[in-house]
């Protein structure tokens, strides 16, 4: 199931140029149990409306959600805030699309 998660993630996300890419972190990554799939997705600087980006992208994670019946839960950054690494897990981050800045 994790497979089909992370293909189902990596195929519909991985040709928006406004990411800069899509992060799994949490148990769904490193973990046999886990209870729901936990995404850092970083926008380009350069986008011009990151807001719409944002809901355009929680959208499909919504229904890819449905579709496995789990919850996925959105971090959600610019390329800037990511630099910084400010999370707990920035380290541990599983590349799932990276595209260019």
């Amino acid at each position: 199931m994790r497979k089909k998660i992370k293909t189902e993630i990596k195929s519909r996300l991985q040709d928006r140029p406004e990411l800069f890419g899509v992060f799994g972190f949490g148990s769904f990554f490193r973990s046999k149990i886990f209870n729901d799939v936990d995404l850092l997705v970083v926008v380009n600087d350069t986008c011009e409306f990151p807001l719409k980006e944002f809901y355009e992208v929680k959208e499909i994670l919504d229904e890819i959600g449905l579709k496995f019946d789990l919850p996925i839960d959105i971090t959600y950054l610019s390329y800037t805030e990511y630099a910084r690494k400010p999370l707990r897990e920035s380290d541990c981050l599983v590349p799932i699309v990276k595209n260019k800045t």
